[in-house]
């Protein structure tokens, strides 16, 4: 689902800001064409005010703009990297401000009884052909949110799965010149989409050029992490930290 031409103005700063750089985006495919603001609107049959708003992000563009802006400037690659991105700023973000609203007890309630009855979900690691890649900072090992019992279970839980067939669990040392880690958590599932958690909502990406550069930050750490015995060891040490 696209937004209409006049649709009105998140009032996120990062959804504004996304807007900006897709905005940033198509005013540079039109300057690399040679076209003129007005050039550019003859060509797509438009009022030369219409190409203005989508340039300076006072109006977000559809589909259909999108297609015949690039068709004008000879640049129909970028159509559905574009357009992708279109969907990420539009149709992709959830405002956790909603819940926050009235406190998250009161969106995570009705869900409850979903994963008390789901079993599937539960054995998901240990079902299937799926392969999972894990990476977590030293410093996450060693940040207990809960008593000491369960900070211990959770470190035992996670050396269980990291020895399993189809898991891949790598450990970023605390150490100097090594990558720095997104300060945001994000997920990434082949090369279709990437899922972001930040603090004022949570991203769906899915801009071919966006999971890219996901993936590519998430091998550059995977390149800095250590496995198999040598995590493990870091996980033994943190427990042994503990008790």
């Amino acid at each position: 689902m696209t937004a209409p031409p006049h649709a009105p103005t998140s009032g996120s700063s990062n959804v504004q800001e996304a807007r900006k750089v897709l905005a940033d985006r198509l005013r540079e495919i039109c300057k690399d064409a040679g076209l003129e603001g007005q050039q550019l609107a003859a060509a797509c049959g438009w009022h030369p005010s219409r190409v203005s708003r989508i340039a300076n992000a006072k109006a977000s563009p559809t589909a259909d703009d999108i297609r015949a802006w690039c068709r004008a400037c000879d640049r129909e690659d970028q159509i559905d990297d574009l357009i992708a991105s279109l969907r990420a700023v539009e149709g992709m973000w959830i405002e956790w401000r909603r819940m926050e609203r009235h406190g998250l007890r009161r969106a995570q309630e009705p869900v409850h009884p979903l994963f008390e009855r789901t079993r599937w979900f539960q054995r998901v690691l240990h079902e299937g052909s799926a392969t999972f890649v894990f990476l977590v900072e030293e410093s996450v090992l060693r940040t207990s949110l809960g008593s000491i019992d369960t900070q211990v279970e959770q470190l035992e839980r996670l050396r269980t799965v990291g020895a399993l067939p189809n898991v891949s669990l790598g450990v970023v040392p605390m150490r100097t010149g090594r990558p720095r880690m997104p300060v945001e958590g994000f997920w990434i599932y082949d090369k279709a989409q990437v899922d972001v958690e930040l603090v004022s909502g949570y991203l769906t990406l899915t801009q071919p050029t966006e999971v890219r550069a996901y993936a590519e930050t998430f091998a550059t750490l995977a390149d800095s992490a250590v496995y198999g015995a040598n995590a493990h060891r870091l996980i033994k040490s943190a427990i042994r930290s503990l008790v």
